[in-house]
């Protein structure tokens, strides 16, 4: 049985955890395993080769790749040691070689060294099984790059961990004799552990460092460091590159401080704060029919076993289910459904065939007496001129 545990429980045990427990109705403990969410280790690159590369002086350079199958991937990052450029990049994928369809037209790879280093080569591209790949390189009457090789990005796999945090911005301010921005943000008393921070922001171009602290309290003097970074967004012509969020270590914080700074232009004008917390669980075997509580912060709870994991719990738990069989598939028959006679129907059904035996016998019945109407008239015609001697008239 799992259970999601929230950043009140957390931030109140020890670092490794180890003084969580669940104990049973009856006062046994249970061995229980805190995770942080499923650990799948890093994504299988695509296997990727340069079959060819072909320059045209000041117009642009191509590069052929092929990924030796129908392999999804979802970006292609350009291995060059070539400093301070900005690059539009064209991407179509081909089947066979020769037919090339339009994946992106609009990817960028950038290279900078000042007044902020910053350097960004991956151009992502919808998820594709596309076995060649061809890349362009639109130089611009600019010195081709060097390209030592590429490699194509694995498509990320879907977090299931990950929940949405609400974020009550305190402070927004900007100050310009530092061309900073800085945002102090509370995520509310029960949450889950911070591990990702974005911003949205109408600044159209600009490239700075950013700086992101934790705390318990918004009036703490010992903010502590989460991670660094760079915040940008480059714009080329219709092209637009940015990254404008930063992912770390799950944090059981509550108050934030976020400080943009650096650069050469003016401070960014941060419209909104998200936050993506990660979901905490913890694991342990679960007996029906008994009550169970979760305790943290005990004084007599027991440190863990250094070896002990969450698949080596699954193990244990899928052999103790080893007596479930699958049985062989059976077909399913849907059952004939009752058919129910409604009144209205019925009178219906009764009425359509009344009507044309009522229509047949008022016409047999109007043919019977025109027919008697045109013999009476016919008779008596036939009786008046008729001759006396018929009736023995002297």
């Amino acid at each position: 049985m799992a259970v999601a545990l929230d950043s009140t429980v957390i931030e109140k045990c020890r670092p490794d955890l180890a003084d969580v427990r669940v104990v049973s109705g009856s006062g046994a403990s249970v061995p229980v395993v805190v995770e942080g969410g499923p650990h799948n280790g890093a994504a299988v690159a695509v296997p990727a080769k340069i079959s060819r590369i072909a320059r045209r002086p000041g117009s642009f350079t191509e590069i052929s790749i092929d990924k030796s199958g129908k392999v999804l991937s979802r970006g292609v990052t350009i291995q060059t040691p070539t400093k301070d450029f900005v690059r539009k990049v064209e991407l179509r994928g081909s089947d066979n070689g020769r037919e090339l369809y339009v994946v992106r037209m609009d990817g960028l790879i950038v290279g900078r060294s000042k007044p902020v280093p910053l350097r960004s080569l991956t151009i992502d591209h919808p998820v594709n099984n596309f076995q060649y790949l061809h890349v362009r390189i639109l130089d611009e009457d600019q010195p081709p790059l060097k390209i030592d090789g590429v490699i194509c990005e694995p498509p990320e796999e879907e977090d299931g961990f990950a929940a949405p945090l609400s974020v009550r911005i305190i402070e927004n301010r900007t100050d310009a004799s530092r061309q900073a921005t800085v945002i102090v943000a509370d995520l509310g008393e029960k949450r889950f552990p911070l591990q990702r921070i974005g911003i949205t922001t109408s600044t159209k171009s600009f490239a700075k460092k950013f700086t992101l602290s934790g705390s318990s309290s918004p009036v703490s003097e010992s903010w502590g460091k989460i991670a660094e970074g760079t915040f940008y967004r480059i714009a080329h012509e219709d092209a637009v590159k940015q990254q404008l969020t930063a992912t770390f270590a799950p944090q059981p914080v509550r108050f934030v401080m976020l400080e943009i700074a650096g650069g050469d232009g003016p401070p960014v004008e941060v419209d909104e704060l998200r936050a993506v917390g990660r979901v905490s669980y913890a694991v342990f075997h679960y007996k029906p029919g008994e009550e169970f509580r979760l305790f943290y912060d005990n004084p007599y709870s027991e440190s863990q076993p250094a070896d002990q994991s969450l698949p080596r719990l699954t193990l244990q738990l899928a052999s103790a289910s080893s007596e479930i069989r699958i049985g062989p598939a059976e077909r399913n028959v849907a059952s004939a459904k009752e058919r129910r006679w409604e009144p209205q129907r019925e009178a219906a059904w009764r009425f359509g065939y009344r009507a044309p035996l009522a229509a047949a016998l008022f016409a047999l019945a109007l043919i019977v007496i025109v027919g008697m109407v045109v013999r009476w008239r016919r008779g008596k015609r036939y009786n008046k001129y008729r001759s006396p001697r018929i009736y023995n008239v002297k």
